[in-house]
């Protein structure tokens, strides 16, 4: 079987949830905490793997942003989780519209740095769920510091509730 980017796609999105159901158990001074950790801590990070979900779906739709911290995040927690929602049903529709032949077009871009790029569709959608699994990571360690106990969230386990 081949890899199937539509599966990684749901993947994250399913992931992503998980993390987002364990993080609103969290008093606000918890999650808000600075943790001298990725993006500062939980609050921080979670801001940083939406913003980079919108960066890169700005890209393949063709209106990208500049930089990423052009990116604007909901104020609350609620909101955030709301339209992250809407962001990975928009990457559905727009993965469904395609064939697994597209998979290989290119898309060109400019990174934060202004340095273009032209990557296959396929590398970004594996880089999309690879990039969010990093950062799960992270979230994962500081919700124990913070007491919550994490969901699991590995690719296995998401293949297994299928």
């Amino acid at each position: 079987m081949e890899m199937d980017p539509v599966l990684h796609l749901r993947y994250l999105a399913w992931a992503n949830n998980l993390i987002l159901d364990a993080v609103q158990q969290l008093p606000a001074a918890e999650y808000e905490k600075d943790r001298a950790s990725s993006h500062g801590g939980i609050k921080g990070t979670i801001e940083h793997m939406y913003r980079a979900d919108m960066v890169w779906f700005s890209r393949v739709a063709g209106e990208p942003f500049a930089n990423i911290a052009d990116v604007p995040v909901p104020d609350s927690f609620r909101d955030l989780r709301h339209e992250w929602l809407i962001l990975h049903e928009r990457w559905q529709k727009w993965i469904a519209q395609l064939s697994s032949s597209q998979f290989g077009i290119e898309i060109r871009y400019t990174n934060s740095l202004g340095v273009a790029y032209s990557t296959p569709i396929w590398q970004v959608l594996l880089h999309l769920a690879s990039h969010s699994t990093y950062h799960r990571g992270q979230i994962v360690t500081m919700l124990r510091q913070a007491g919550v106990k994490p969901p699991g969230t590995d690719l296995i386990m998401f293949y297994r509730s299928l």
